[in-house]
């Protein structure tokens, strides 16, 4: 087994480099990066593995379903022979996230976790399934998600639960609004909606 072993300090990052910090539908583009990295290959297995932990400040990262850049990321990747986890904060139009990511080598299986606070929808938007269902809306939007995905079949399932406290949708207003989503199979359902419209209240409970 060969043993490679790497110290970074405040390095700026490359795609060459950020390649290091990253799993299959995740990229690390720029930042600066400092940390430590153990590089090591299996011959009998033919395989490289990656150790260490990795700070990443001001990042610029990329994820396969989201529209752009996500620029200003601050984040930490942990990286285990087993496992990878990414827990990383950023600001989208002024407005803060927060996301946690843990990536399972063997399964290839990813779980993803997105917290929100008032994000503009046109940032909303910029999810894959979001924007390719066309929804015409202006407004702010807190939220919680989680993701489940195999990597390998690029198959899985998006779970949230959404509020506003006033969006504007196909120029129609909408108060204190709350719902539950779920996609699967790219197949989006809401479910136990609430809002009020014209100054009345609305219920819609799932079946």
């Amino acid at each position: 087994m060969h043993v490679l072993i790497f110290g970074f300090e405040n390095v700026r990052i490359t795609e060459e480099l950020g390649q290091y910090a990253q799993v299959d539908m995740i990229k690390a583009k720029g930042g600066i990066l400092t940390g430590a990295l153990k590089m090591e290959q299996n011959k009998i297995e033919k395989k490289i593995h990656a150790l260490g932990s990795l700070k990443i400040k001001n990042g610029k990262l990329s994820y396969v379903d989201f529209d752009g850049d996500i620029e200003g990321v601050n984040a930490v990747v942990d990286m285990k022979k087993d496992k990878i986890t990414v827990n990383a904060n950023t600001k989208l139009s002024e407005s803060p996230v927060t996301l946690t990511m843990a990536y399972f080598i063997q399964t290839q299986k990813m779980n993803l976790k997105l917290v929100a606070d008032k994000l503009p929808f046109d940032q909303v938007a910029r999810y894959k399934i979001i924007k390719d269902a066309k929804i015409e809306a202006e407004g702010a939007v807190s939220g919680n998600l989680e993701l489940n995905v195999d990597t390998k079949s690029k198959k899985g399932t998006l779970d949230g639960k959404f509020s506003s406290d006033n969006i504007r949708i196909s120029n129609s207003d909408f108060q204190n609004v709350k719902t539950n989503m779920k996609i699967t199979n790219e197949k989006l359902t809401l479910s136990d909606t609430s809002f009020i419209f014209n100054q009345e209240f609305f219920r819609v409970q799932s079946k």
